[in-house]
């Protein structure tokens, strides 16, 4: 199974950036998508968690208002409260974001408008010259 999501839309806040217990980057934001089709009025509230250089980068290159492209995997969360009721949320796990706007008074701080992504790490056995681009079949 494939589970990739590329979803586009606005920062509602501000990044928080928090350490997870092995002391790693962990940012956090939530960003609006807008509806397509016959529910353009629509408007979902997407929770995106990243994760080291990628997690700093947001952090350094975005405000509220910041018009991004995100692409990761979607995780689903479930959880009972003390008083019975269940709660289930959809996080997107980001692996590449795109910075697609500056925002006001932060202009001045974001370098670049373009995009951020980590390396992926290698599988055991793969080198960086596995499958040049030119040897690929499209």
């Amino acid at each position: 199974m494939l589970n990739l999501a590329i979803l586009g839309g606005n920062l509602v806040a501000d990044p928080e950036l928090k350490q997870t217990k092995n002391s790693n980057s962990m940012g956090i934001f939530r960003i609006a998508v807008n509806g397509s089709g016959n529910n353009r009025n629509e408007v979902l509230y997407i929770n995106v968690k990243c994760f080291g250089a990628l997690a700093e980068a947001v952090m350094k290159k975005t405000r509220k208002g910041t018009l991004v492209v995100v692409e990761g995997r979607l995780v689903y969360n479930s959880f009972t409260k003390k008083d019975g009721t269940s709660i289930s949320s959809i996080e997107l796990f980001a692996s590449n974001v795109q910075f697609l706007s500056n925002v006001g008074e932060y202009t001045e701080q974001v370098e670049e408008v373009g995009s951020y992504a980590p390396s992926a790490p290698k599988e055991e056995g793969q080198s960086d010259g596995d499958a040049p681009d030119d040897d690929l079949p499209w």
